[in-house]
């Protein structure tokens, strides 16, 4: 958050390239419910909502994966429940996040 200007952009663009990469891989290689994955998303949707001043697209990120996640709530293994429901809390607060409401 100390960049200005076209380093800032720079540094944007640049971060959101490497979140869309890992979210194809967490998406190739790691089920919905999976710790790391929803954190890729977690932190992504963050990123495009205080980097990128992009509030509708966070939240539409967040809701989206919370909700496919949601119906596989029971298939989560036991290895991974508390994690993984921790992290979907998160997702959803971000999802309704009413600071980031549209004007």
């Amino acid at each position: 958050e100390i960049l200005e200007g076209t380093a800032k952009i720079k540094a944007v663009k640049l971060s959101r390239w490497k979140y869309d990469q890992a979210e194809i891989l967490a998406e190739r290689d790691l089920e919905i419910t999976n710790p790391i994955r929803l954190a890729v998303v977690l932190n992504y949707s963050i990123l495009i909502a205080e980097l990128d001043d992009d509030h509708r697209a966070a939240r539409r990120k967040a809701r989206r994966t919370y909700d496919a996640a949601l119906q596989q709530l029971d298939y989560i293994p036991e290895d991974k429940y508390k994690d993984a429901t921790l992290i979907l809390q998160l997702l959803r607060d971000v999802a309704q996040e009413p600071l980031w409401a549209d004007p």
